[in-house]
């Protein structure tokens, strides 16, 4: 008998891989034509992500249930556990994978399913906005807009014509222009052209009581105002910030409909209105168009059966 330290993984392997692949073979051959059932089961799956109907949450999630019981019982119970000890164990771990699927996807009222990317390109347009409204935007921004090759967007053609009208006036843009803009727009002699406050949206006036209930929003979640930040919480551009970290996750669990309508769809439509017809407005304007045709298509993203 050799050394132990002479085997290798390939050595304490139960059968070769032909005998896997006979096992494949024999359970395929035994339950045929259950393979057509499976098909049928990825292509109600496939529908489900596609239309997102009411219950399509709850159907993915029994769908993949039932499958996740069938290999356990099907295939590593009747088939694998007669030639391996510890199949049955395995096929244990399946049962319990598949009734936990099913029990949370049913008490849930199923389990939210993304085809593709689970982030939403909306956390790219609202920190993006967030940036643009915060502060007069540096070069190295400006250079980033001028590289933007818009492809058809959700929006549709509304939305691919705001990104090229961005390009376009970063294109055009100078720094210096780009600082006083900014300066007239929003901040002013005492006030500048826009006000960029949900307050004064929703209420008339600057500090009203949906600051406070922002601030006891933002409070829950462990965010506070940066010591040398002087902007009220309910400015536009960090609202937009926390619109993009709540979509993104980063730990914050809020309900991001609720989020938006409280906060930002209420009232950011009107500023972006205002925003556009601003006199001293050029380079904003393209920004202004930006957040208009984004917070429809959030709007609509809102409205899907979820």
């Amino acid at each position: 008998m050799d050394e132990w330290w002479t085997y290798g993984i390939a050595d304490l392997v139960l059968f070769t891989p032909e005998t896997y692949f006979r096992l494949f073979e024999l359970h395929h051959r035994d339950w045929w034509p259950m393979q057509l059932a499976s098909l049928v089961m990825v292509v109600v799956i496939l529908l489900c992500l596609w239309r997102k109907p009411a219950r399509g949450g709850r159907v993915i999630a029994i769908l993949l249930a039932a499958s996740w019981a069938w290999v356990g019982w099907a295939f590593l119970h009747l088939h694998f556990a007669p030639i391996h000890w510890v199949a049955n164990g395995y096929a244990v771990a399946f049962l319990l994978q598949a009734l936990l699927l099913f029990g949370f996807g049913v008490s849930r009222n199923g389990v939210e399913f993304e085809a593709g990317n689970t982030l939403r390109a909306g956390v790219g347009v609202f920190i993006l906005l967030g940036a643009l409204l915060a502060a007069p935007p540096g070069a190295a921004l400006i250079e980033m807009l001028r590289g933007i090759s818009p492809e058809p967007a959700d929006g549709g053609d509304a939305m691919t014509a705001a990104w090229y009208a961005l390009r376009a006036a970063a294109e055009q843009a100078e720094p210096e222009r780009l600082e006083d803009e900014y300066f007239s727009l929003f901040i002013g002699l005492g006030r500048g052209e826009v006000v960029p406050y949900a307050s004064f949206y929703i209420h008339g006036f600057l500090m009203e009581k949906v600051l406070a209930s922002l601030r006891g929003e933002l409070a829950g979640l462990g965010i506070e105002r940066r010591n040398n930040v002087a902007e009220p919480e309910d400015h536009v551009a960090a609202l937009c910030e926390v619109m993009g970290m709540i979509i993104a996750g980063h730990g914050l669990h809020l309900n991001q409909l609720a989020f938006f309508e409280d906060y930002v769809g209420s009232w950011a439509g009107r500023f972006f209105e205002d925003l556009a017809r601003a006199g001293t407005a050029n380079f904003y304007r393209a920004v202004a168009q930006l957040g208009q045709e984004f917070l429809a298509v959030e709007r609509q993203y809102f409205s899907l059966p979820k």
